[in-house]
């Protein structure tokens, strides 16, 4: 057994039939999302999950597999409130669908925080497994470029202007420490913790909305 296995993971109880397969998900999930593909192997999976050897490839063909499988939980939970059909209707401005989006988002990622499935996505976007292609082309690039897509409307530019992917990239990953480590925030900026979520989430979205809109007038004045 790997040294992975003893670090602070508790085994579940044996439980067999239909929950196998969440079992093996969630804990490769919070396995993955803390070590990295390449550092788990599917008996460390196996062996947290209180299952046979032998699961990993019976339900998911491979550790790749089951790896795909994680990352479409992942993307199911983080989309569930994202508001992906806001930033597509027709009947809003690009600016609310916008804003509505980041709240949203905001809210989700301050609620869920430290949560497994967005420390994981966080993961596999700044240091890729090298096995999620398919998941990168099919799921997370259409994402992209439905909300860049939004930033590029609000900002009067073309989606391939620098300023649209800076904006986009900035609204994206200001929420990163609440996903990954925010056992920081509470022990450094414990004022935070002081408001409520909403709160929370309606000042960052006001700060990403203020951000844009200098991109705007500076480039009014051009």
């Amino acid at each position: 057994m790997t040294k992975i296995k003893n670090k602070n993971y508790q085994r579940e109880n044996r439980t067999d039939g239909n929950h196998t397969r969440a079992l093996l998900i969630k804990h490769a999930g919070i396995m993955f999302a803390e070590h990295g593909y390449q550092a788990i192997s599917s008996k460390d999976i196996c062996w947290a999950a209180s299952v046979t050897p032998a699961s990993v490839n019976y339900h998911f063909g491979s550790k790749e597999g089951l790896y795909h499988e994680v990352l479409m939980e992942a993307e199911r939970v983080i989309s569930s409130s994202a508001s992906f059909e806001q930033l597509t209707s027709p009947s809003i401005s690009a600016k609310d669908a916008l804003a509505g989006f980041l709240y949203n988002r905001f809210y989700d990622t301050i609620v869920h925080s430290g949560a497994w499935q967005y420390q994981l996505l966080i993961r596999e976007a700044f240091m890729p497994s090298g096995v999620a292609e398919a998941f990168e082309e099919n799921v997370i690039r259409p994402r992209f470029i439905i909300i860049k897509e939004v930033v590029a409307r609000h900002l009067g530019m073309v989606p391939e202007d620098p300023k649209v992917q800076e904006a986009l990239i900035a609204c994206l990953t200001i929420s990163s420490p609440w996903s990954v480590k925010p056992e920081l925030l509470k022990k450094n900026m414990p004022a935070i913790y002081s408001c409520s979520v909403e709160d929370q989430a309606k000042r960052l979205t006001e700060f990403c909305m203020a951000g844009i809109a200098t991109y705007i007038k500076h480039d009014a004045k051009s």
